[in-house]
């Protein structure tokens, strides 16, 4: 039987700065050591202080920021006082910076911020036939744009005249003509049976 080297994993450890063989045994045995949580706990107290140093370093950032700000402010005044520099300037860069300062009140519209075609020059020729076409329908007098509410009259029944010499008759002689006629019901006994029979019998007068 042939023997052979096999490689093993190593763990690295950032808090020691070291490799260990990357099995459980081994990493709780060095994790449990002293050096171990000593490197932990130094590592933890950097970085709470490097925290604390960059927090130290911006308040003393912002801190001279308004310093050199008066100072600016300071000699631009004295200069105003000496007439080599004009007191617009101040109040246009005090506007400005208001104005920067203050948020801008948004639109209702999504595409208010967005440029059109006529803001940056270019003319639709489109549109352009399309105002042409119902400028020249208005001045023809062909209105196709507007749509109106045309209220219609009632509608009057007129009844229909009498007129004997083409041979239409009157609504009452119609219906005298309906009642000359009555439906009759007569029931037959034949050999297999009753049989109902129904029929139209007209009155003479």
């Amino acid at each position: 039987m042939s023997e052979y080297w096999v490689s093993k994993k190593k763990y690295f450890c950032k808090y020691c700065d070291i490799y260990i063989a990357d099995d459980a045994p081994s990493r709780q045995q060095h994790e449990n050591g002293l050096r171990h949580k000593g490197n932990r706990d130094r590592f933890i107290r950097g970085l709470y202080k490097e925290g604390e140093r960059r927090k130290k370093d911006q308040e003393e950032e912002k801190r001279e920021m308004a310093r050199v700000e008066l100072a600016a402010q300071a000699a631009f005044a004295q200069d105003v006082g000496s007439g080599r520099a004009r007191p617009s300037m101040s109040n246009t860069a005090s506007s400005s910076s208001s104005e920067s300062s203050k948020p801008r009140p948004q639109s209702s519209n999504p595409f208010a911020n967005y440029s059109t075609a006529a803001s940056l020059g270019f003319s639709d020729p489109d549109a352009e036939r399309i105002a042409a076409l119902a400028q020249q329908k208005r001045s023809e007098g062909v209105i196709s744009s507007a749509w109106e509410v045309v209220e219609t009259p009632p509608a009057t029944v007129e009844e229909p005249a009498a007129d004997t010499a083409l041979g239409k008759r009157p609504a009452d002689e119609q219906e005298d003509a309906a009642r000359e006629f009555k439906i009759r019901k007569r029931t037959l006994d034949a050999g297999l049976g009753k049989i109902l029979v129904i029929y139209i019998e007209r009155r003479f007068r």
